[in-house]
């Protein structure tokens, strides 16, 4: 902590050292939120608190992770989605190449010279990636088993177009599935209906 720590509210406190975060400087301070710049295990990072959990935007997240059965919140938020696969992701990362950013099958038409993609995001990033959003729309009308399978069968079609192999693009459809439903972007009313869609993607994200 920074010698300004006996400042800090305590639930900052709590999370800094939790998380083993250090030299905490407030960045800004406003009516929702505290921002502090701090040190962490794996280099600068930053902090951002809440004053209230109403005020996070992140209401639709958290009634996600409550309808979970116990403990499979917590695995999926904190080991699988973000420190599992975005790190592995992350460090395996090829080449950047300029991207779609935005395919999806409503970003594809029907033209007298074949199928040509339209709203391009224009984005530089891992080209595995670019078929994320396609390999999972739609999901709830089939069972687990069937997404499944229609997911593994897309991958192995898609991925050789981007020279990627259909697990990394499986990884990329499980790393967008679960931004969308813990940032509230998800479309599906009923979101503990979500849980086995997101299951199987991890499992099939950790297959060789």
């Amino acid at each position: 902590m920074n010698n300004h720590s006996s400042t800090l509210p305590d639930v900052t406190k709590k999370i800094a050292a939790k998380w083993q975060l250090t030299d905490l400087h407030l960045l800004q301070k406003t009516r929702r939120a505290f921002v502090f710049k701090v040190a962490s295990p794996r280099g600068p990072a930053v902090l951002k608190t809440y004053k209230a959990l109403h005020r996070s935007g992140e209401g639709s997240g958290i009634n996600f992770l409550r309808h979970l059965q116990p403990g499979t919140g917590p695995a999926i938020y904190l080991n699988s989605i973000w420190h599992a696969l975005f790190d592995e992701l992350r460090r395996s990362n090829p080449a950047e190449q300029v991207i779609h950013g935005d395919l999806n099958w409503g970003n594809v038409i029907q033209t007298d010279k074949g199928p040509r993609l339209i709203d391009p995001k224009g984005l530089r990033g891992d080209p595995a990636y670019e078929f994320a959003k396609a390999l999972l729309k739609p999901y709830c009308d089939l069972c687990t088993s069937d997404f499944l399978d229609r997911t593994q069968a897309r991958a192995a079609q898609l991925a050789p177009f981007v020279g990627a192999t259909p697990r990394r693009v499986i990884q990329w459809a499980t790393i967008t599935l679960g931004l969308n439903v813990l940032r509230g972007k998800s479309k599906d009313p009923n979101l503990p209906a979500l849980q086995p869609y997101l299951t199987a993607l991890l499992d099939a994200s950790h297959q060789t």
